[in-house]
């Protein structure tokens, strides 16, 4: 990666300059979700204390499905590898759960970084706020302990 960087546990509220910044600029509205309490935040900070990843987490009451939201890399720090590496952390860590199913409802034109990762699509693009979106899923199998 070239870059000192650490993967971090984040409150949900140091997760919202990103969110707000990469993908809704000036709208801090669509930034923030109503869920964030119930969450798990998770964010890649390099060594200088800057934060340039975000993605939170939620599981299913029956822990069967983990869908992340809010997936945020500074753009000028993308094509760096920091997302992928915050994706695979969220993958290890919903194997370990014992999450089945891991899904994303993915901007459509961001469709390709998510199969190159392995998950597929599940079902047809729709439009939320101007943006198209189609859903993403990947099935999990368990990681031996």
């Amino acid at each position: 990666m070239g870059r000192e960087v650490e993967l971090v546990e984040l409150r949900f509220e140091e997760t919202y300059p990103l969110r707000e910044g990469v993908l809704w600029p000036g709208r801090p509205d669509l930034a923030a979700l109503d869920c964030d309490p119930q969450g798990k935040h998770w964010g890649v900070r390099r060594t200088s204390g800057e934060l340039v990843s975000v993605i939170s987490v939620f599981v299913s009451p029956d822990g069967r499905e983990a869908q992340f939201r809010k997936f945020a890399t500074a753009v000028e720090c993308q094509g760096q590898g920091l997302g992928s590496l915050l994706l695979q952390h969220v993958i290890q860590q919903a194997r370990q759960q014992g999450v089945q199913r891991l899904w994303c409802n993915a901007r459509s034109n961001q469709a390709s970084f998510y199969e190159k990762r392995g998950m597929q699509l599940d079902g047809e693009a729709f439009l939320k706020n101007g943006v198209e979106y189609i859903c993403m899923e990947m099935q999990l199998c368990p990681m031996d302990s």
